[in-house]
């Protein structure tokens, strides 16, 4: 059993880092104090910033949020809720390169 969650962590952290790569940076309020948040590993707020910016649409949040939920940095571990993530953090970003 442990095998199986260990290999779906490096499968999620691996299509992570892909999409991560083709992602534009945008920033807001909310996302730039969760990185100054997640950075001084008070991962708990940082998930509470990154939830926020999330909902403004800003699909590094959703990114980050996946990884945390991957992790359980912050918050409970939950590779359901972080393929969700990674989900709409993918939608936001297919439909952001795709239009003209």
């Amino acid at each position: 059993m442990k095998w199986k969650k260990d290999a779906m962590k490096k499968i999620i952290n691996i299509v992570l880092t892909c999409f991560a790569l083709l992602t534009l940076p945008a920033f807001s309020g909310n996302f730039e104090n969760g990185m100054k948040l997640y950075a001084s590993k008070d991962y708990i707020t940082a998930a509470e910033f990154f939830k926020k910016s999330a909902k403004q649409g800003v699909a590094e949040a959703q990114y980050n949020l996946a990884i945390m939920y991957t992790d359980g940095q912050g918050i409970i571990q939950d590779y359901q809720q972080a393929a969700i993530c990674i989900t709409r953090q993918l939608s936001k970003d297919m439909y952001s390169h795709n239009t003209i």
